[in-house]
């Protein structure tokens, strides 16, 4: 847009990104959202998509710095932090656990299980992210039939969201799915 301001060009950027993921189109979404971190600077909502992005493209590097800006970044030890869901926890767990630095992946997964401990208030939202470090933790070592229970809860939380979000359900049966597949069942 030719006369927008930067808060309206951020906006936009990050809209339209996030539209270009949605249909599959991670290069065009990746390029939208840095224009957007480019103009914003280090807004939550944008490294959270960008370092989706960056994993999806293969920038696993890139996305491993970005989840960890996100945990360090201040906002997070606010107020806000009493009910905060921290996905960046079990995504950061995910994408050390993928690229195989298994070490890392664990030692994250105990700094998350003791942030989601001590949460003043807990929601769907940060239940599914403290059991997801635990069927994660769990998966990394084989060990499927025992991550089965934390999978199901998840499920079971992401199924009581209102409004319901078929997204977080649809992901966490897949990953049940994915689990029962590495067990020959």
């Amino acid at each position: 847009p030719a006369n927008a301001t930067q808060d309206e060009l951020i906006k936009f950027y990050y809209k339209r990104g996030a539209v270009a993921l949605n249909l599959g189109s991670h290069v065009q979404g990746c390029e939208d959202l840095r224009k957007a971190y480019d103009l914003g600077g280090p807004k939550r909502s944008i490294l959270f998509r960008l370092a989706g992005c960056e994993k999806s493209l293969g920038n696993f590097e890139k996305a491993q710095e970005i989840y960890t800006m996100l945990l360090n970044m201040e906002a997070r030890y606010s107020v806000y932090a009493d009910y905060d869901s921290s996905p960046e926890y079990p995504m950061l767990t995910n994408l050390l656990a993928e690229t195989g630095y298994f070490e890392k992946a664990e030692q994250v997964a105990s700094e998350g299980k003791l942030y989601f401990q001590h949460l003043k208030y807990k929601s769907h939202f940060s239940e599914i992210n403290r059991v997801r470090l635990e069927y994660l933790t769990l998966r990394m070592k084989a060990r499927y039939r025992e991550a089965e229970p934390f999978i199901l809860k998840a499920i079971e939380e992401a199924s009581a969201i209102r409004p319901y979000r078929y997204d977080i359900v649809k992901a966490e049966r897949i990953r049940l799915i994915d689990n029962m597949i590495s067990q020959n069942r």
